[in-house]
């Protein structure tokens, strides 16, 4: 990969690589031997400007559908290529998380884009933030909710002008007027945002926590602990089960770390790549 930008779109990876156990690696059945040498990443023109393509051996890099991978961002091009750098012996596409939201923005926004921002409204609908413990349950946990997700679901109605209430019981009544206004905004989005939201919500279990970590109301860190409010106090009653828990731990926060890179360059190419990310508690309100 060329110089400028290569250290920290290394960086990004190298942390992303270390934090994915070695269990999750495809079977030597699924996963193919690296082919190709050096990846470097180069201009491409393009009717609306320039844009920056990855390269494998000179030859350009390629979307599952045969399209070729062209984006607006060089930060973010440099990082897709260093996932790529990455890949020894072999090649495992789960460990390139922004591979995927790239070819998913190029291969299937624009073909099946009503569908997934169709199947957010149905997670909305099942919104984790949204459910909580009944009355009679584990106090702490209930009350780890209620710190964690309650000013959570107000940012969303002041953001969205909706009034969705959290509920005890086995369904959400939203009003038509609340899944309008989500599917407006979503129409809004560009093919990148939406692509991200989408990794997100069905990482997190949570359109809430989706739309708070892009407009910028919770940090990567503080979305991941969001996600796990019920998961996280099962561990602290019971203990960490190694080789479960701890992977679902890591697996959240590629998607989640990677998903909000992705969002960013995506929607300010000229911004740098950044790699660090800061952890706050969950109760603790704004990115920083």
């Amino acid at each position: 990969v060329d110089s400028r930008g290569t250290m920290a779109a290394r960086a990004l990876v190298t942390r992303t690589l270390a934090r994915c156990p070695s269990g999750r690696a495809l079977s030597a059945l699924t996963r193919a031997k690296r082919f190709y040498k050096e990846v470097s990443v180069v201009e491409v023109a393009h009717e609306g400007g320039v844009l920056h393509g990855v390269r494998l051996d000179g030859r350009p890099l390629r979307t599952p559908a045969k399209r070729t991978l062209a984006l607006a961002s060089r930060p973010l091009a440099l990082a897709v290529a260093q996932e790529w750098e990455a890949q020894r012996p072999f090649i495992l596409p789960h460990m390139m998380p922004l591979m995927t939201l790239a070819t998913t923005t190029i291969d299937q926004i624009p073909t099946i884009r009503s569908q997934i921002e169709e199947s957010m409204l149905v997670y909305f609908q099942s919104d984790t933030v949204c459910f909580r413990s009944p009355d009679g349950e584990d106090a702490r946990l209930k009350a780890a909710e209620a710190r964690c997700w309650d000013p959570l679901l107000a940012w969303f109605n002041r953001r969205f002008g909706t009034r969705v209430r959290a509920t005890d019981g086995l369904e959400l009544c939203l009003a038509d007027d609340d899944l309008a206004a989500v599917g407006d905004y979503l129409d809004e989005q560009t093919g990148e945002a939406i692509a991200a939201l989408d990794m997100l919500t069905v990482s997190c279990k949570s359109f809430v926590i989706a739309a708070a970590l892009l407009e910028g109301e919770l940090s990567a860190e503080q979305a991941c602990a969001a996600a796990r409010v019920a998961e996280d106090a099962q561990i602290d009653e019971w203990g960490l089960a190694e080789g479960s828990h701890d992977i679902d731990i890591e697996d959240l926060r590629i998607r989640v770390a990677a998903s909000s890179v992705f969002a960013k360059l995506s929607a300010d190419p000229s911004l740098p790549l950044s790699v660090e990310v800061e952890a706050r508690p969950c109760s603790q309100a704004g990115p920083g």
